[in-house]
């Protein structure tokens, strides 16, 4: 068997002096800084100039409200003392009403409302208007199944499969 031959210098670079393109070299024009370093220069001053106009338009609005005539009105004392119809939810309903009506509560009106409903759909009664008879919901469902009186309930199995098989023809 041949012995191998131990190389020393691995970890070396190679001599590559010799190779030469003259084509390839570095961009000595790529990014000129002269006019970049005038452009910050001169937003710098740009900015610092319209700070210093901005602060001088303030300060002339300023002295002119203060030479006005007339102080501006005051809101509150123009505002009615009650908020026009039809008034919101929580709204004061009368003059000097501080807190709103809790039994007017978004959710307390919700909650009356939820208990009507509840209330039609589980008991017996009769609507005087119509005349119409109420009955609860389980036994109304009841009774529609005991009496098959869907109307949308599905076909048989048989007759579908044939009723397929003729529009397939």
């Amino acid at each position: 068997m041949g012995k191998k031959k131990h190389n020393d210098h691995a970890d070396e670079t190679p001599d590559v002096s010799f190779i030469s393109n003259p084509q390839v070299r570095h961009e000595e024009s790529d990014v000129r800084v002269k006019p970049i370093l005038w452009f910050g220069v001169w937003l710098t001053v740009a900015t610092v100039a319209i700070y210093f106009l901005l602060w001088g338009m303030f300060k002339y609005f300023e002295s002119r409200e203060a030479k006005a005539e007339t102080p501006p009105p005051a809101l509150a004392d123009e505002r009615q003392p009650l908020p026009p119809e039809p008034r919101l939810q929580l709204a004061p309903s009368q003059v000097g009403q501080a807190r709103p009506d809790l039994k007017e509560h978004p959710l307390a009106e919700l909650k009356s409302l939820k208990e009507e409903e509840e209330k039609l759909l589980t008991t017996y009664g009769v609507d005087e208007r119509t005349g119409a008879i109420r009955i609860p919901i389980q036994r109304a469902k009841q009774l529609v199944l005991e009496r098959n009186l869907l109307q949308s309930a599905p076909a048989p199995a048989r007759q579908t499969s044939a009723a397929t098989e003729r529009r397939a023809r």
